[in-house]
């Protein structure tokens, strides 16, 4: 009885932290496209070329 009794309550707690990682996953990725469309558009130019590139002074 013990036995199951533990078994349920990893099942949940691992459920838990599973549901908590699928979330934080969620938001990193979120945060991560949002931040490189903002850089891109404040910080790429036209090139002559017809090309997008960063200015040297980010390097």
């Amino acid at each position: 009885m013990f036995y199951a009794l533990v078994m349920i309550v990893g099942a949940w707690v691992g459920a838990a932290f599973d549901e908590k990682r699928q979330i934080v996953r969620a938001i990193l990725l979120a945060s991560a496209t949002a931040t490189t469309r903002i850089w891109r558009a404040c910080h790429q130019r036209d090139d002559p070329r017809g090309q997008l590139h960063a200015p040297a002074s980010l390097f």
